[in-house]
């Protein structure tokens, strides 16, 4: 998987049906399977993660690393999620930033942040033992966040850069 373009999970298949995360497949899509099938499927990011993304990569954070995470306290229905872990491309006090998020289909995604940064000093040990060096940001965006990905960025930087300094 290519750390430039996050993949993002489109399709499922349950008994004979198909459809997709946003629903049933459209009617030119063939509902066989076949092995010699080769259909090429782009998936793109929602919209305001797009943005989400796009803000985050010009803090100066590239993506490390995406993974598959079971959350069932957020939506028993669909318990899974993806977990994208950026870290700075430069020195910094940040160690790295983990986000996943959930979108319901009603304008609106919800993103929920892990920020940890680098230890230091004599208290490291009991930092990293007492999870005093990371920080959980909950936070709600909509459409109208997403006209502009460098104020985006200017406002996630608000959030993180005073965390960094504690």
């Amino acid at each position: 998987m290519s750390a430039a373009e996050p993949p993002v999970i489109i399709a499922f298949r349950s008994g004979s049906s198909a459809a997709s995360a946003n629903g049933p497949l459209p009617p030119d899509v063939e509902q066989e399977l076949s092995r010699s099938d080769r259909d090429e499927v782009r998936v793109l990011p929602h919209p305001i993660v797009q943005c989400f993304l796009d803000a985050v990569k010009l803090l100066g954070l590239r993506l490390e690393e995406v993974e598959i995470m079971r959350v069932p306290h957020l939506r028993p229905e669909f318990p899974y999620v993806q977990e994208f872990e950026f870290k700075p491309r430069l020195p910094s006090a940040l160690e790295e930033i983990e986000f996943y998020y959930t979108a319901d289909g009603s304008g609106q995604v919800d993103f929920y942040l892990e920020i940890d940064r680098h230890s230091r000093g004599r208290g490291s040990l009991f930092s990293r033992a007492f999870e005093e060096d990371e920080r959980h940001i909950a936070l709600t965006l909509t459409e109208d966040d997403i006209g502009d990905p460098e104020a985006l960025a200017d406002e996630l930087a608000g959030w993180i850069g005073p965390y960094l300094e504690s």
